[in-house]
């Protein structure tokens, strides 16, 4: 128990834990092209390519009439340049195999930042301190309402 203790300290915290994995979306668009058409010609090539890369732990794709877009999740601890770096690589090499008129494919990054929503939220109301409204018909204590994480050192 006292071992357990004496290894509090070291134990990794954040304030907004991580509750999603790290992924990419790569999106492409093909004008006015039907969506069955979008899809075996251009999503699934692009998501065949890609579900060999190492680490990954998910990929799902939408072809919709025009456009698609594949998403890929990968495993917690990733190395995310190394792998866009990758991605792209593999997308430069199937690029001129794709229909005439589809756009260069867009990587777009999504890190796992965790989420928006503070622990925990504080009010601090001053006695003695007040303001008045505009037009100085009433008189409101101070309060101060706001989160924890807004005082803390990044």
């Amino acid at each position: 128990m006292l071992v357990g203790l004496a290894m509090i300290p070291g134990l990794g915290v954040q304030l907004h834990p991580s509750a999603s994995l790290p992924s990419m979306r790569i999106s492409f668009s093909w004008s006015e092209v039907p969506a069955i058409n979008v899809e075996r010609e251009v999503t699934s090539i692009i998501e065949g390519s890609l579900a060999t890369l190492p680490n990954v732990e998910e990929i799902n794709s939408v072809s919709t009439r025009g456009r698609g877009h594949v998403d890929i999740s990968f495993k917690k601890g990733v190395d995310l340049e190394m792998a866009r770096f990758e991605i792209a690589s593999r997308i430069r090499r199937l690029y001129p195999g794709l229909p005439e008129g589809v756009s260069y494919p867009q990587v777009s990054v999504n890190r796992a930042v965790g989420r928006n929503i503070p622990l925990l939220y504080y009010t601090v109301v001053a006695a003695g301190i007040s303001f008045t409204t505009p037009g100085g018909n009433r008189t409101y204590p101070c309060i101060l309402y706001r989160p924890v994480s807004d005082f803390l050192p990044v």
